[in-house]
């Protein structure tokens, strides 16, 4: 993963994803934001979601009530992404 973070009042999303994306390099783009009094926001691209998610899958200990490790994700349904990525059939 890679992580853009930025503390401020306003935030331009867009670019601040275009940033996260150039600079991941292969890895998954994530943009935290938090402005004053307010809680952190996670912003990652629909089409990278699934990937994020994959890959901490593992992350979870065998007792907490989660496969742990030697979980495996289902596929991802190809509705989602009919369009192409980026581009999500969703409402």
């Amino acid at each position: 993963m890679h992580f853009e973070v930025k503390r401020a009042e306003s935030l331009q999303l867009y670019a601040a994803m275009e940033q996260a994306i150039e600079d991941a390099v292969g890895k998954v783009p994530v943009v935290l934001h938090r402005k004053n009094n307010q809680p952190w926001l996670v912003i990652v691209p629909l089409d990278e979601l699934y990937r994020l998610a994959k890959s901490t899958a593992g992350l979870h200990e065998q007792d907490d009530g989660h496969e742990g490790k030697n979980a495996t994700m289902p596929e991802m349904p190809q509705e989602v992404f009919l369009d192409g990525p980026g581009k999500s059939n969703l409402p």
